[in-house]
């Protein structure tokens, strides 16, 4: 559900009946399209820098330099499975999302919020054709298509929740604040932990903050800097 303050300035196509405004808002969260991108920006915010969603960013490109070697692709299991069948249950900007699928892994997403959903199309618009692999994107929780979709096949079902970070001195980036504006907490990530415990073949992997905690003791973990993936083995021949 999209914020009831959110408004799109400017010619920003959209797959919906939002309102648009000819600029841009003197407060409040807007969708604006800029240089050539769809962008997500707060008016009351002009310093912070807007969201915008892109599968073949120069960021994407910079974590691929680290190959299935990478913290992701190793929690993944992409280190000894490059072509795993991957539900991301919260795409969200598909910042890992595509990642995984550029290092070789089979990426369906799911992502709920339809601000999330208007970013998205708009990057994999702009990407023009994806590899095979992509199995597509799935506008709703990842927990309510499981359950209407009993013949889903999935290796790893990967979970990256909107985390409360603990107390720390410095303010998340004006990035995360504007995100989590519009997105809010996934306050029922422990229905789709166990959702996705009973439908993943080989493996559940969670996001999480470093000093976070887990939402069940996992098998293993593997720490990158500021985030640690929890890993929950589903299967007795699953891989480390």
């Amino acid at each position: 559900m999209r914020p009831p303050h959110l408004r799109v300035a400017g010619e920003a196509p959209l797959d919906s009946d939002w309102p648009v405004i000819d600029q841009a808002p003197e407060a409040g969260l807007y969708l604006v399209r800029e240089d050539g991108r769809l962008t997500l920006r707060d008016a009351g915010r002009p310093e912070a820098r807007g969201v915008h969603a892109d599968a073949r960013s120069e960021a994407i490109r910079k974590r691929l330099e680290s190959g299935r070697r990478s913290p992701l692709a190793r929690a993944v299991g992409l280190h000894k499975q490059p072509d795993l069948r991957v539900l991301d249950a919260t795409f969200g900007l598909g910042r890992d999302g595509f990642v995984l699928l550029h290092l070789g892994a089979r990426i369906m997403g799911c992502e709920r919020n339809t601000v999330l959903q208007q970013l998205l199309g708009d990057a994999l618009t702009r990407a023009g054709a994806l590899s095979d692999r992509w199995l597509g994107l799935q506008g709703q929780d990842a927990a309510s298509w499981l359950q209407a979709h009993p013949e889903a096949d999935f290796d790893v079902v990967y979970i990256d929740p909107m985390f409360d970070a603990p107390a720390r001195k410095a303010l998340p980036k004006l990035e995360l604040q504007l995100l989590r504006d519009v997105v809010g907490d996934d306050a029922d990530v422990d229905q789709m932990f166990a959702v996705a415990r009973g439908v993943a073949r080989q493996r559940v992997v969670v996001k999480q903050h470093p000093r976070g905690p887990s939402l069940a003791r996992p098998d293993f973990s593997v720490a990158s800097g500021k985030t640690r993936f929890d890993v929950y083995l589903t299967s007795d021949r699953s891989f480390r």
